[in-house]
């Protein structure tokens, strides 16, 4: 006997609950029916009875929590407050950011662009202020979705690199949010540019180039590559080694472990990152967005401070040369009090829009319909204007 329609009424809302707590946890690729419906309480076969495939469940369940943001949106985004708008609504912009890093699944490609946050931002700025160029409005409010999803991806590394103390974080969040709704309200129209750091060369793989010292090589960079097309999500041991054309045993008797394999690539980005953006050890930090050549790298970086997966030590110097920039060209003496406290969220900002800009640039440029580097170069000014207080 058939069970009632109203059986699978309510598996349909439950498999559309745990898809969004899913997708609010781990990548696409790391799910399953099996496990949506598990998590739902579910057979796994309403999925395509209900949806008709994982990937169309995984698409209304990210655009309902879209949905459920921009909802509120109006109030939220040019309003004052103490913390930055998307922190309340975890799962909207942790499921954005695993799309972003992982779209692997059939029907996934574009999930994260359609009817992008940015669209209904750049609308909502242009009524604010009717005069405002479209050009102006689309470049804050790319500003402000990036600025936001590299302070709450990276916002444990952002606090260590600045050496905010604890008792500080809350209060630097804070000036960060206050900062963020300044842009938008007193940016110029239209936006100035700036210069852009140039992207890096490819470096050639370092070590040996016989024995087990190759061998070494070839792995690490062999997962490097698929670091960089998955992020870290469900690479297997087996899979390194073919692309690295050496024997699957291999990589235990040299590593010990998959893992080791893996971490040892991403200490690898590290040191190419820190060889190209943190030049020496002047008082300077590279040009805006030169961190952009090493996507990989953050992308990798990205996903583990998601995941709460344990990282190799990450050497924060860049942060820092940054933050003694502001703090030197500020007069600031004494390394305590509201002056350090507001250039500490200075360096965040300038930061934390650099990095959400790697993560999110390939949606931004489809959605905003801009050419990169003319996006790019007014980001870099709004970066500047966070580090200087001057356009």
């Amino acid at each position: 006997m058939p069970r009632p329609v109203a059986y699978k009424e309510v598996g349909r809302v439950r498999l559309l609950e745990a898809a969004v707590e899913l997708l609010s946890e781990r990548p696409p690729s790391a799910l399953s029916e099996r496990i949506i419906a598990k998590r739902a309480g579910v057979h796994h076969t309403l999925i395509i009875y209900s949806y008709g495939s994982m990937a169309a469940l995984i698409e209304e369940a990210f655009s309902r929590e879209r949905e459920r943001f921009e909802a509120a949106l109006p109030d939220i985004a040019v309003g004052s407050s103490t913390d930055l708008p998307l922190t309340p609504y975890s799962k909207y912009w942790r499921a954005y950011v695993y799309l972003v890093l992982d779209s692997q699944l059939p029907g996934l490609k574009t999930v994260a662009t359609k009817a992008h946050t940015l669209r209904r931002l750049a609308e909502l700025l242009a009524q604010c202020v009717p005069q405002r160029q479209a050009d102006t409005c689309t470049q804050l409010a790319a500003a402000w979705w990036c600025l936001q999803i590299g302070a709450l991806v990276f916002d444990r590394p952002l606090m260590r690199g600045l050496s905010v103390a604890g008792g500080h974080e809350a209060k630097v969040r804070g000036v960060v949010a206050g900062r963020l709704g300044a842009l938008l309200k007193i940016a110029p129209d239209p936006l100035p540019s700036s210069d852009i750091a140039p992207v890096a060369e490819h470096q050639a793989p370092k070590g040996s180039t016989s024995g087990r010292g190759a061998v070494e090589e070839h792995l690490i960079e062999a997962a490097i590559d698929l670091l960089s097309e998955r992020s870290g999500t469900g690479i297997t041991g087996r899979e390194v080694a073919e692309r690295a054309g050496v024997n699957y045993g291999l990589i235990h008797h040299y590593f010990g472990s998959k893992d080791a394999v893996v971490d040892a690539a991403f200490v690898r980005l590290h040191e190419r990152y820190l060889e190209d953006v943190v030049k020496d050890d002047r008082r300077a930090f590279a040009a805006p967005f030169g961190m952009r050549a090493h996507e990989a790298f953050l992308r990798i970086w990205a996903y583990r401070e998601l995941a709460g997966a344990a990282t190799p030590l990450i050497d924060l110097k860049g942060m820092r040369l940054l933050l003694d920039s502001i703090v030197s060209r500020r007069r600031i003496e004494a390394r305590r009090g509201t002056r350090y406290l507001e250039a500490q969220a200075s360096a965040y900002c300038a930061v934390a829009l650099q990095l959400g800009w790697v993560l999110c640039r390939h949606d931004l440029a489809r959605v905003s319909g801009a050419r990169e580097p003319e996006i790019l170069t007014r980001l870099s000014a709004v970066a500047r204007w966070f580090a200087r207080e001057a356009w």
